[in-house]
């Protein structure tokens, strides 16, 4: 999938975020909306990294693996959809930063 409109999109479905994703290290990642969604993150422990860095992150988590929102009323991707592909649309990096390529 291609960056449309400026928008990030996974299999289609618009992202709505602030920018980052909470991320425990292994499967568990959580995309952040806004503010309150990175406190609350915050407070159970997590470490965020840039949207950008999302595709990266997924290809390289184990196969427990699933995408929602802090929030946990969307579902980006289930768990144990490891075999499946998943799409990834306008996640390129801005930055000469290539931690976390796209």
């Amino acid at each position: 999938m291609k960056k449309t409109d400026g928008k990030f999109t996974i299999n289609g479905v618009e992202v709505k975020t602030c920018g980052v994703f909470a991320y425990d290290g292994c499967h568990k990642i959580y995309i952040c909306e806004d503010l309150t969604d990175i406190s609350m993150m915050t407070f159970y422990g997590y470490s965020f990294l840039p949207i950008y860095a999302l595709p990266k992150v997924w290809r390289d988590s184990c196969p427990l693996k699933f995408i929602l929102n802090a929030r946990l009323d969307t579902e980006y991707v289930p768990q144990d959809q490891n075999n499946r592909r998943v799409y990834f649309g306008g996640f390129k990096n801005p930055y000469k930063d290539d931690r976390f390529p796209s």
